[in-house]
């Protein structure tokens, strides 16, 4: 096997053991065995993935033999050598294939963007993706919004979400963050979702959401999401939870240390890690109660389940993905405004209150992607919940509908908690049906009709 075609193996084989044997095949196939297990992975992607071939893709990236090009990437600063990876830290191991993968990608020639939707499914927290590559004409030239960023299509009736004779949906980017995977100049394109009239999909609520925050700007509105969430195996069982019967009952899991108390703790902080590489505004996390759930608040739910791909973990954002007496997992909200944050912000807060108790049931339909019925299994009135048909509030209750923390109470400004919203929840389908409530009066509640995309620009 050439150095090249060692290289290539090492990039795509991350979690291949020092003992595994690779090969390549005249396919242009990698096969390796470890374990009597044999894998096959595709070296030739297509061409707009951006990886390099062999020598057939040299000519294409400008490189005439593919030996100088792996003596390139050999030599580069970033690189990592092409030797076995060590098994010893998944950590180190995805470290090590980022800096392989950006040692062949050269940004002279191409970028890999990687498109990023929400699908139809958000009870796992499902997001599709689909990937092309920008050609960059000038060395290190900066990619320019909307000019080199193009929209692109996809096939909605594989996402339930089309039917097949009119199946194309539109890809429109509305935002772009450097990628923690290939890394910058490499990029990730948040996109919205559009039928093929350029009206909103059924799933895409950031579209309303938007609309509605134009127009309650004035308030100048703050919201924080803390995202709760449950690592599991590939086969739904817990995390880290033995096979047979149950860990210790709840207790010393919350902000726990210890490997018989913190599940997953490298999982997220890898999780955290890339947030702030992408340039994702994230304030913190921690251990939930029970034992390998997480919190964090507010990452982005793409780069989380990216990251459990790679350590071979589901990140399920089930409101109770364990029956019995296990906490369920939500989605936290916190509200203020400019008012509730100034002196004598305690009595906005308190009017607000009002609003959202004579609004409790609209909240209760948005606070999970299926109109409620996934956070009847959560908010029992038990484990930190409220009663789904009962609204409440109160000062450090956190079985109460809504929290006022102990600091505002004393303080008397500002911010509230809405406990309501389940951890598949859409955010923006909640913080849109918040500022709604709070902030618009019932005759501007129009703009929620009959909305065209153009009016975003």
């Amino acid at each position: 096997m050439s150095p090249w075609q060692h290289l290539c193996a090492s990039v795509l084989l991350t979690h291949a053991s020092a003992a595994s044997v690779a090969t390549m095949n005249p396919a242009g196939e990698i096969h390796y065995s470890n374990a009597g297990m044999v894998h096959t992975v595709c070296v030739f992607t297509l061409e707009c993935s951006g990886w390099r071939g062999a020598k057939k893709k040299a000519e294409w990236l400008g490189w005439e033999d593919s030996k100088d090009t792996f003596l390139q990437a050999q030599n580069s600063p970033r690189s990592h050598k092409h030797a076995p990876v060590s098994t010893s830290s998944t950590v180190q191991r995805l470290s090590t294939s980022l800096h392989l993968f950006d040692s062949v990608m050269d940004p002279a020639v191409l970028i890999f963007l990687l498109y990023v939707m929400i699908a139809h499914d958000l009870v796992c927290g499902l997001i599709q993706y689909r990937a092309q590559a920008a050609k960059q004409p000038h060395k290190r030239a900066a990619l320019t919004w909307r000019s080199d960023i193009p929209e692109w299509n996809f096939d909605g009736s594989s996402t339930d979400q089309a039917s097949s004779s009119d199946s194309d949906m539109i890809l429109a980017p509305v935002c772009m963050f450097r990628d923690p995977f290939t890394l910058d100049p490499n990029k990730l394109v948040l996109c919205e979702v559009l039928k093929s009239n350029r009206k909103p999909a059924d799933t895409n609520h950031r579209y309303v959401c938007m609309k509605i925050m134009e127009k309650v700007k004035d308030f100048y509105p703050w919201f924080g999401l803390e995202q709760e969430y449950t690592i599991m195996g590939i086969d739904r069982h817990p995390y880290a939870w033995p096979s047979n019967g149950f860990p210790k009952p709840q207790g010393p899991y919350y902000c726990g240390v210890g490997a018989d108390r913190a599940y997953g703790r490298d999982i997220v902080e890898s999780h955290y890690k890339a947030c702030i590489y992408a340039g994702i505004k994230i304030s913190g996390s921690n251990a939930e109660v029970k034992p390998s759930q997480q919190e964090i608040i507010f990452g982005w739910r793409f780069l989380l389940h990216r990251v459990c791909e790679d350590f071979g973990v589901i990140a399920t954002l089930d409101p109770k993905p364990v029956p019995g007496n296990w906490n369920g997992a939500g989605c936290h909200t916190n509200f203020s405004t400019e008012a509730t944050r100034a002196e004598g912000g305690l009595e906005h807060i308190e009017r607000i209150i009002e609003k959202l108790r004579a609004h409790h049931i609209q909240h209760i339909r948005v606070s999970d992607p299926h109109g409620g019925q996934d956070n009847q299994r959560r908010l029992t009135g038990l484990h930190e919940t409220s009663n789904i048909n009962v609204f409440s509030a109160a000062v450090a209750d956190r079985g109460a509908s809504i929290r006022i923390p102990l600091q505002v109470g004393q303080d008397k400004r500002g911010y509230l908690e809405d406990r309501r919203p389940a951890a598949n929840c859409d955010p923006y389908a909640v913080t849109a049906a918040i500022a709604r409530t709070c902030l618009m009066e019932e005759e501007e509640e129009d703009i929620l009709n009959d909305l065209d995309i153009n009016d975003l620009e």
